[in-house]
């Protein structure tokens, strides 16, 4: 039976304890109700979790995600903004989590929605 690895081989996993979140990017569609994220994460064993969460203009959550055991580094997703989205800048959470423990690492990421003419 042929091995799948989901890592480099270059690339250690790390214990769950110093896994981070290494890079969070947040595009905007040009429709202005949804939203691409990109999230890299540093090699690891145990599979994390993460919670997204998108406010708005206003500090009213506009979108909400779990991911759960994740078996990539990379995770790639749209999301939906609930409401006519208000102009002006908007704010996404993503937190590092295992189990039930509290956030190990947390990236926060401004942006503004946009809608074509």
């Amino acid at each position: 039976m042929q091995e799948i690895f989901f890592f480099d081989q270059d690339e250690s996993p790390l214990a769950a304890e110093d896994v981070r979140i290494e890079n969070a990017t947040v595009e905007p569609y040009p429709d202005g109700t949804r939203v691409r994220v990109m999230i890299v994460l540093t090699p690891f064993f145990e599979k994390p979790n993460l919670t997204l969460q998108i406010t708005g203009p206003k500090g009213n959550t506009i979108s909400e995600a779990e991911v759960l055991e994740l078996i990539t580094r990379k995770t790639e997703l749209t999301m939906h903004l609930r409401s006519e989205p208000d102009h002006g800048t908007h704010t996404l959470s993503v937190s590092l989590y295992y189990d039930d423990n509290e956030p190990q690492d947390v990236q926060i990421l401004s942006f503004a929605t946009y809608q074509d003419s």
